[in-house]
């Protein structure tokens, strides 16, 4: 699915907007500079600033330097899902941007069916 160009704030807005569960989001450009690190107003983080911005200086290597060259007959990498203890991280991209967002567990499938009915298909498909 195509995605037309979006300012990085926006995007943090509509990603806000799509999910009550989603907590937190980051987003790295093509050149692995952070553009946003926003918390929910209101949501009380669980990590520091620092840990947020090492966060989103690993995602585009794991995304694209080191698993994008791994997968072989795979498929194309769409998306990362990470699970702690109180939250998931999950990477995906729109566009040229990666975005990483942080949600409750209990918005598990709900938050993955909305980011895929605004931005496309993030998860494995049965062919």
């Amino acid at each position: 699915m195509a995605v037309p160009h979006m300012d990085s704030k926006d995007l943090v807005e509509e990603l806000f907007r799509l999910d009550e569960d989603i907590r937190w989001v980051g987003i790295v450009d093509q050149n692995a500079n952070i553009l946003q690190s926003v918390q929910r107003p209101g949501v009380e983080s669980l990590v520091d600033p620092m840990t947020e911005e090492l966060t989103l200086k690993e995602f585009p290597t794991i995304m694209g330097l080191f698993w994008r060259e791994l997968v072989g007959r795979s498929g194309e990498l769409r998306s990362l899902l990470v699970s702690y203890t109180r939250v998931y991280l999950l990477s995906f991209y729109v566009g040229d941007l990666l975005v990483v967002i942080s949600f409750e567990p209990r918005g598990m499938s709900r938050v993955i069916h909305t980011v895929e009915k605004k931005f496309g298909t993030i998860l494995p498909s049965r062919g």
